[in-house]
């Protein structure tokens, strides 16, 4: 009976404590990684123009003053805000399309945040980046593409609009492509 007692706890301390053993729980599973988000402090991606307005204006982080902060942008149905920020954010900006929310640019301050340690944490939060380069670190997914741009800039874009917004505005340009054609065509 002892002599099983102590093989078995040989056994157990051998198959704790040999690299092989080690090596196993090492390569274990990873933990899966977060989705990327759609939203920062309660303003989500897709949302309404007045209700993102109502956000920003209790939200002590940015300096939102209504109205005087919020533009019409030359493209019909477009409408730029900008504001100020407190604390890490310097400026703030949210881009609608019909109303709704298209894109959050956040301009952090350097001198309390620095690039790679935000490039370290949304790493280990949400996994290897899509693309890197000296300028951007981009996360994409079929929902949203997140980005941290130098010197220290988070961009948040809805990319199912984004994406049907460019194919619009490719439209005209392969028409002139084709007329050219055509012109060229002639002679």
């Amino acid at each position: 009976m002892r002599l099983v007692m102590l093989l078995s706890i040989f056994l157990i301390f051998f198959f704790l404590f040999t690299p092989e053993s080690t090596s196993v729980q090492a390569q274990s599973v990873p933990a899966p990684k977060a989705a990327l988000p759609q939203s920062f402090r309660g303003i989500s991606l897709g949302m309404d123009l007045d209700l993102v307005k109502k956000t920003l204006l209790a939200d002590p982080l940015f300096g939102y003053r209504g109205d005087p902060d919020v533009s019409m942008l030359p493209q019909s149905h477009q409408y730029l805000i900008e504001c100020a920020g407190h604390s890490y954010v310097q400026r703030a900006y949210f881009q609608f399309s019909d109303k709704r929310l298209l894109t959050m640019i956040f301009v952090l301050d350097p001198e309390k945040l620095d690039y790679f340690s935000l490039y370290s944490a949304l790493s280990v939060k949400y996994g290897q980046p899509t693309s890197l380069s000296p300028q951007e670190t981009v996360w994409q997914s079929d929902t949203v593409r997140l980005s941290l741009e130098r010197p220290i800039t988070v961009k948040y874009i809805d990319q199912a609009t984004f994406t049907s917004l460019v194919g619009k505005a490719s439209a005209p340009s392969d028409l002139e492509n084709l007329s050219r054609e055509k012109f060229i065509e002639q002679f």
